[in-house]
């Protein structure tokens, strides 16, 4: 490792999963505070592999695909992908998938960025009002929910909860959602639920 590569940076990630009753879609978007002159590359580690394709692009500028290359590395996805702006302190890259087809439960893609000093991590989940949700995590994952308050005024987001990508990301089974079709007479009741969520449960949303 040079010393370029080792040049502190501050990371937050946030993972966005918009379900429907035939397919979702997965958003990557990942902060950089930047203390010092930047590395080349921003290296983006997934827990699993996936084979879809993904476009990273800068937030200020989503018709700018960015240059970036994709390997699997034993324990995952790694993707490089190139600083988009070497004069700036502060960025925004994100990464969207092409839409996956809705077959059975939905492995959560937690990721993390590699060399940064520090970073925090969110999961976000939207989907179409006829789904029910469900989400299986266990130790010694430290997810951490979010208050419905948290999410803003009027949104399809359903549940979002915080976790730790250094210790998260390799610590075994990853966060699964199962989802099923509402009947029609509970679709009123859709956004009276409440989120209550704790390590080792099953919660429907």
């Amino acid at each position: 490792t040079t010393t370029e590569e080792r040049r502190p940076f501050d990371a937050t990630i946030r993972i966005d999963v918009t379900l429907s009753p035939d397919h979702y879609q997965e958003t990557f978007t990942i902060e950089i505070d930047r203390k010092t002159p930047p590395q080349p590359t921003l290296q983006v580690q997934f827990a699993s592999p996936h084979s879809e394709g993904m476009r990273w692009f800068p937030a200020t500028n989503p018709q700018r695909t960015l240059k970036s290359t994709r390997s699997e590395n034993g324990t995952g996805v790694l993707w490089i992908i190139e600083w988009p702006e070497p004069g700036e302190d502060n960025l925004k890259i994100i990464g969207e998938r092409e839409p996956i087809r809705m077959e059975g439960d939905i492995s959560l893609p937690l990721v993390r960025v590699n060399n940064a000093t520090t970073q925090t991590g969110t999961v976000h989940l939207a989907a179409s009002p006829a789904l029910s949700l469900s989400l299986n995590y266990t130790d010694p994952l430290t997810v951490t929910p979010i208050a419905h308050n948290e999410f803003g005024i009027i949104s399809d987001e359903r549940l979002a909860f915080r976790y730790n990508p250094l210790a998260d990301i390799f610590a075994g089974a990853q966060p699964v959602v199962s989802t099923t079709i509402r009947p029609l007479q509970s679709l009123i009741t859709v956004r009276d639920s409440t989120l209550t969520a704790y390590l080792g449960q099953t919660n429907v949303i």
